[in-house]
């Protein structure tokens, strides 16, 4: 293992990090590949690739946040994060995109965030991508349920493309949002965090840190139960809910008053699909095409997937006969959604000292992701799929296009359908205004020396696609500032 429990109730380190996910361990990689002294606290336990037995019963409390059951404040929205060492990167798919440069223009125009262009990103995203083993798949690679949306966005003339992952061949032995069992995914557990250990690195589990140590204005380390960490550069890399929540419990809210604002949480809207022959989606590489005709002009795109089949069975719509009916299909059964770069925020908040999640989608999102589930339906039905249907209580169940104008008349309230998020953003915002924002363009907390946060809950507003490689590369870019800073030459 190269985590261990704390057995003394302080430890010292010149940089503690807190989380241990896409951000948290390329901070520590980079850090103490310099030579800093930097201890990093994860909430979660260490698996290894025998613990990735596939049995959703054990895994889903084990290595998801709030046990699988982390959602918005009304519950229509669960938010999936891995909370283990690797945090979302154990069960995640490993789609590496790169961010696209018009939300960096954005984030510089509208946040007046500086030092952050695609130039600046190229020479991190390259070592992330190394890191992990990104690799672009090969079109022997894309399973029968991706070839769905494959030959339906080809048929189309629509834009579309294999997925790049940090994935190698594989036995095909299951779902990925469960851990890989062969250690074929590139996620941290298995590349940044073993190296970061090797390098000096100590990483503490089952830590949950409650809140920072902030004494004469500056960070001077984070508290963990009856565990300290006493550390003059403090990093909070929890996440885009636990971050924020850390900071309010630090009782920082009245002098940043950013703080939890400006989330997002990219909803995913699922299309199930049915095939006249069986698909078999668990096998192979269940992310493998997407469509990214409609990105650029309205801020969605398409993907093939698929999961556990007791996650499916609990996203896939339906009720009572009908649900049952569905199931009894799983070998023909196919999975794709849109992926929404939405215009909501939300706030997470604390009650009880725990982060909650507010957010209610607004009438443009859902407007928006009514018109996105029109064109992949017909894109599914024009690739080879027997009928489509929506995830509402009731499904809309489509055979033809013709059928396709049915779903004006669903309703698109919070829990009239299937909606999730697997990548949740913001909630301690990057900008130059500290009345609006609580980093600044380095990562640095507004008027908090030595204090840092990095990872998606900086960014000012959604990247649009899957966020890993770009948490990655803002991580590797800020340890590389810290290190060349007067901060860094005071360590």
């Amino acid at each position: 293992m190269i985590s261990t429990l704390p057995t003394a109730s302080e430890e010292r380190a010149q940089v503690c990090i807190v989380g241990s996910g896409a951000a948290g361990s390329v901070l520590a990689y980079e850090l103490a590949d310099a030579g800093l002294d930097v201890i990093l606290l994860e909430e979660g336990e260490e698996l290894g690739k025998a613990d990735f037995t596939q049995r959703e019963g054990e895994l889903i409390p084990r290595i998801y946040a709030d046990a699988g059951s982390r959602a918005t404040h009304d519950a229509a929205i669960p938010i999936l994060q891995g909370k283990c060492l690797g945090g979302t990167t154990v069960i995640n798919h490993g789609i590496c995109f790169r961010t696209p440069e018009r939300i960096l223009d954005e984030w510089r125009r509208e946040f007046g965030v500086s030092g952050l262009s695609l130039d600046t990103l190229q020479p991190h995203f390259e070592r992330a991508e190394k890191m992990i083993g990104a690799r672009r798949l090969g079109p022997a690679e894309i399973n029968p349920n991706n070839q769905v949306l494959k030959r339906g966005c080809e048929r189309l003339g629509m834009s579309g493309d294999v997925m790049t992952l940090n994935m190698q061949p594989c036995g095909s032995c299951g779902p990925c949002n469960l851990g890989c069992p062969e250690d074929k995914k590139g996620s941290t557990l298995v590349n940044y965090l073993p190296a970061a250990a090797k390098r000096g690195a100590r990483i503490f589990r089952n830590c949950r840190v409650q809140s920072v140590q902030v004494e004469n204005g500056r960070a001077a380390g984070v508290t963990a139960g009856s565990f300290r960490v006493r550390a003059g550069v403090v990093i909070i890399a929890a996440g885009a809910v636990n971050s924020p929540a850390i900071l309010l419990r630090t009782g920082l809210g009245n002098a940043i008053p950013a703080i939890g604002s400006g989330v997002s949480l990219h909803p995913l809207f699922p299309l199930l699909v049915f095939s006249d022959t069986p698909l078999h989606s668990m096998k192979g590489l269940p992310h493998s095409y997407y469509c990214d005709e409609f990105f650029s002009a309205d801020d969605f795109l398409f993907e093939g997937l698929f999961v556990s089949p007791g996650v499916f069975a609990s996203g896939m719509g339906g009720f009572g006969r009908q649900h049952r009916e569905f199931m009894k299909q799983l070998p023909r059964l196919g999975l794709t959604y849109v992926q929404l770069r939405d215009r909501t925020r939300g706030q997470v908040r604390l009650a009880g000292g725990e982060p909650v999640v507010r957010y209610t989608m607004n009438q443009e999102d859902r407007e928006r992701a009514r018109k996105a589930l029109k064109l992949l339906a017909a894109i599914c039905l024009e690739g080879g799929a027997a009928k489509v249907a929506t995830t509402h209580v009731k499904p809309v169940v489509m055979r033809d296009k013709s059928e396709i104008a049915q779903i004006d008349q669903a309703m698109f309230r919070p829990n009239d359908l299937t909606v999730f998020s697997a990548h949740p953003q913001g909630g301690c915002p990057m900008g130059a205004n500290p009345r609006r924002s609580v980093v600044d363009s380095q990562c640095a907390v507004h008027g908090v020396a030595g204090l840092y946060v990095c990872d998606a809950s900086v960014f000012p507003s959604p990247v649009g696609i899957n966020p890993m490689i770009s948490i990655m590369a803002l991580a590797s870019l800020t340890a590389e500032r810290i290190i060349g800073s007067s901060v860094g030459a005071g360590l």
